[in-house]
């Protein structure tokens, strides 16, 4: 559709039935601007604003409230002011130019062989920029697939070895891990855990909605004193009574989906503690 504009009156083509102007600018000029007259805060003079939310008049008077603080100039050793909001390090520009200078090294490109320049900090760069990288990288791939290649052909002809294997371990029966094994596994996990990511730390595990107050109310009723999140044989109990050689476990939603693994453990803890095991359902 070809339009004409209702404000600079040139044509235009659109595909919008609504449109009336042919950009934003002729839009924006079409619709008044409302101005607030104010009163400045700091020195108290009149001023036109487009902005309803504005105090101060300028710069100035908006910067006379802000704190300062003297410090030093830690290129030129000069005193200097500077406000509290800005982590100001030096007194002027030429300064910081200064300050910020580090020095550089020449390197040569392992991939194209130029001398290219480079802060300190990268002096461990290898390639001049990402072409050379890229390049090298697709270099190193191809390298990488040709040694696959030569392991794979050379399997192709040790068939011979897999079959006299195979004769040899037919007929023996897989062993399946046992109890102490597993047992060992979960704990190791949980050394590994306190040591890499809880810096030596006793391991906490996660505890439910609803699980202190559920323990609390039991120890009212019973007059018992239960020990939370005892660990056994690689697992955390919620409450366990010593005295009376009780159990208790609260189970959440998502206990309904993992029902055989709760029994294996439920069993596994009779057997070796020799107590009473009670659920209490929330959910």
């Amino acid at each position: 559709m070809i339009k004409t504009c209702k404000y600079c009156g040139e044509e235009f083509k659109t595909y919008n039935k609504r449109q009336k102007y042919c950009n934003n600018i002729c839009y924006s000029k079409t619709r008044p601007l409302k101005i607030y007259i104010k009163n400045c805060l700091q020195c108290g003079k009149n001023f036109k604003t487009t902005e309803n939310n504005r105090k101060y008049c300028g710069y100035k008077c908006s910067n006379t409230k802000r704190k300062t603080i003297v410090k030093k100039c830690l290129q030129c050793g000069e005193e200097f002011e500077s406000y509290i909001s800005i982590n100001q390090k030096t007194c002027s520009r030429k300064c910081y130019h200064v300050y910020r200078k580090k020095p550089r090294i020449k390197l040569i490109c392992g991939k194209c062989g130029r001398n290219y320049i480079v802060i300190i900090s990268r002096n461990k760069s290898k390639y001049c920029s990402d072409k050379c990288s890229k390049i090298a990288l697709k270099n190193r791939k191809n390298t990488w697939s040709d040694k696959i290649s030569k392991a794979l052909k050379g399997r192709e002809i040790k068939q011979e070895w897999r079959k006299k294997i195979s004769k040899t371990l037919t007929g023996r029966p897989r062993v399946p891990f046992t109890e102490e094994n597993i047992k060992n596994i979960r704990e190791s996990r949980i050394k590994y855990i306190e040591k890499c990511f809880n810096n030596g730390e006793p391991l906490t595990p996660c505890i439910g909605k609803n699980e202190t107050k559920i323990l609390n109310q039991i120890e009212k009723d019973e007059n018992i004193k239960l020990i939370r999140q005892y660990p056994f044989r690689g697992y955390f109990i919620d409450g366990y009574d010593k005295e009376n050689n009780i159990v208790y476990e609260v189970d959440e939603k998502y206990h309904l989906k993992q029902q055989q693994k709760d029994l294996r453990r439920q069993q596994e803890i009779i057997k070796y503690l020799g107590c009473e095991f009670v659920r209490i359902k929330d959910y």
